[in-house]
């Protein structure tokens, strides 16, 4: 019996052992459980600010890609200033160094002497630019001659310049000759025929003893060679006098290229062409050109011709194209074209007569 409550005793013994060996089974399996859900609570926790952070980082760097500018924008406001100083640079050149101001010598010169000068220039016409009127080929002609006008002479001439919607400028030169003073010097009694017009000056109260005075009229002819009659009045009496224009003065310069000039002057063949030649009496095509240039207002067409002078006008009033052509040799061949055939035979004859002479 005592072996059996031994027994017993060691049987409950064991089992109190196991019981607690079990019981710390649970507590360790317990402590496990609650360190495993530690350790995942903890997990969640750096995942979730790992999130967190991710996030933010995403957010940080979409508000960097939004803020930052664009790569271009950035090289061009750097270069921008690069450019600016390099066109700084060119409009503001540096001045070289030990560079002195020229000093310009005072002159006394006059506006009146330096056109006075201009005045004696001669031109070539066959080496210039288009002619339209030079100083030196003006001719002078008589009005009013001074023992007939009581002392006082009258001249005239046609500039070339200063031309006026159909009309042809003259330039009136009234000289005192006497040793008395001439007053109240006036054009009257105008008498147009032929749709001529007449526009004069106003009077002129004094011309000095020895002195003149150059005052303009205008007239428009109509293309005609109808006369302009007029009475000059002074205190010397009443002059009648008359202006009559060569026929090439009813011509005004045109500037044309060759090949307009050929075109048109295909359209003026027929019965709006004359023709004619005269010889040459060793005149070079410079010459030539400086005789029709003298002849008629006319402006110079540069041809690609040898030896071939080609002018251009129109007549003043109507603006009637006027071509000339010659074709300068051993003969010199001319010919006019234009719709006023009149006039156009007129000008070839006159043009004859110069060179021949």
């Amino acid at each position: 019996t005592d072996e059996e409550d031994s027994d017993e005793e060691d049987s409950d013994s064991e089992d109190e052992e196991s019981d607690s060996e079990e019981e710390g089974d649970e507590e360790s399996d317990e402590e496990s459980d609650e360190d495993s859900s530690e350790e995942e609570d903890s997990n969640e926790e750096e995942s979730d600010k790992e999130e967190d952070e991710s996030s933010d980082e995403d957010s940080s760097s979409e508000e960097e890609v939004v803020k930052k500018p664009p790569p271009k924008t950035k090289t061009s406001k750097k270069a921008k200033p690069a450019a600016t100083a390099t066109l700084l640079d060119f409009d503001e050149p540096s001045a070289p160094p030990n560079v002195t101001a020229p000093t310009v010598p005072q002159s006394s010169v006059t506006l009146d002497e330096l056109l006075g000068d201009f005045g004696t220039m001669s031109v070539d016409p066959a080496s210039s630019g288009p002619n339209y009127s030079l100083d030196s080929v003006r001719v002078t002609h008589d009005l009013l001659h001074r023992m007939t006008g009581g002392g006082l002479a009258v001249q005239y001439s046609f500039p070339r310049s200063g031309t006026i919607s159909g009309a042809v400028p003259i330039s009136l030169v009234l000289n005192n000759t006497t040793d008395q003073p001439i007053t109240d010097v006036k054009v009257d009694d105008i008498d147009l025929k032929g749709g001529v017009e007449f526009s004069g000056f106003d009077s002129i109260p004094m011309i000095s003893p020895g002195q003149s005075t150059q005052v303009g009229i205008n007239i428009n002819f109509n293309d005609t060679l109808q006369p302009a009659k007029f009475t000059l009045c002074s205190s010397k009496g009443r002059f009648p006098c008359k202006i009559q224009p060569p026929v090439g003065e009813l011509l005004s310069p045109f500037v044309v290229i060759e090949s307009d000039f050929d075109s048109m002057k295909g359209k003026l063949s027929g019965m709006h062409e004359v023709t004619g030649e005269c010889g040459n009496c060793g005149k070079d095509p410079g010459t030539i050109s400086q005789l029709v240039s003298e002849t008629a207002a006319t402006s110079i067409c540069f041809s690609a011709e040898t030896n071939c002078l080609k002018f251009a006008s129109k007549t003043a009033a109507q603006e009637k194209t006027l071509l000339i052509t010659l074709n300068v040799g051993e003969a010199i061949k001319i010919s006019v074209n234009s719709e006023a055939v009149v006039l156009g035979s007129m000008i070839l004859k006159d043009i004859i007569k110069v060179i021949e002479a």
